[in-house]
């Protein structure tokens, strides 16, 4: 641990769990500016986003996820008692993102809702290409007529090649976690990441930077940061947050 420290000092890299934090920090701001009327989270693992807005602001939101990762945080849920405070507002929902039928029951959860926020944390990096982009054009396709946002995580090779040591760090962790899987996803730039979100449907790409908010504090040089977080949208209407990208270096410089 001595040694990862003063490695971490030297390179100026944030360590994985300040990485994570930041990440997590950075897309709940990003929430917060937009006056969404359903959240959604893919996946909803064990996070408190939804539990929360829905707690505090009384607004709807879906967590969707694999089957066992639903009934845990159904079970942790209802041990908390937080079923009625929820108010039926909440809802935990077991889905295939990959499959053919995702883009119809994606848009049939956000109903009539007209400014989604679909959060996608910590997801894209386990689809191979391919999968990956068919998730994104599922997404694009429920949110089709909708001023409707999607908050993403996005790595690229490039970018891991100039923060070298802080996304290794971040690469060994998701090793560790898919039990050797690793790290399946990275653009190999910002061009690409571009390309593949448009070619999905999606309008109008930005990045959402900590300086955008004064009361986020990092414990590091943002540029050292190992991904960035993308917004995206397929409207043309600005909901404060999405900036439309006029170079590929605005989606991970």
């Amino acid at each position: 641990m001595l040694l990862e420290g003063w490695a971490l000092l030297l390179s100026r890299s944030p360590s994985l769990a300040q990485a994570l934090e930041y990440r997590h920090k950075l897309i709940d701001a990003a929430v917060a500016r937009h006056d969404l009327d359903v959240l959604v989270e893919i996946p909803g693992g064990f996070s408190r986003r939804a539990v929360t807005w829905v707690a505090d602001h009384g607004v709807r939101a879906v967590e969707i996820d694999l089957p066992h990762v639903i009934a845990a945080k159904s079970a942790r849920i209802a041990a908390a008692g937080l079923e009625e405070q929820l108010g039926g507002r909440h809802s935990l929902v077991a889905a295939n993102a990959l499959g053919d039928g995702f883009a119809d029951e994606l848009k049939q959860l956000i109903g009539e809702a007209r400014r989604p926020v679909v959060v996608v944390e910590g997801l894209l990096v386990y689809f191979p290409p391919a999968d990956r982009d068919r998730f994104l054009a599922s997404v694009a396709s429920a949110l089709q007529g909708t001023d409707g946002l999607v908050l993403a995580d996005v790595y690229t090779s490039a970018r891991r090649n100039r923060r070298a040591f802080g996304a290794k760090l971040l690469k060994f962790g998701i090793r560790l976690a898919t039990r050797g899987q690793g790290w399946q996803s990275s653009w190999p730039d910002d061009a690409a990441v571009e390309a593949s979100w448009r070619q999905a449907g999606f309008t109008q790409l930005g990045t959402v930077a900590a300086g955008d908010f004064p009361d986020l504090a990092l414990p590091f040089d943002e540029s050292r940061a190992p991904g960035v977080v993308l917004n995206a949208s397929c409207s043309r209407t600005d909901g404060g947050v999405v900036a439309d990208v006029a170079t590929s270096s605005q989606v991970s410089s």
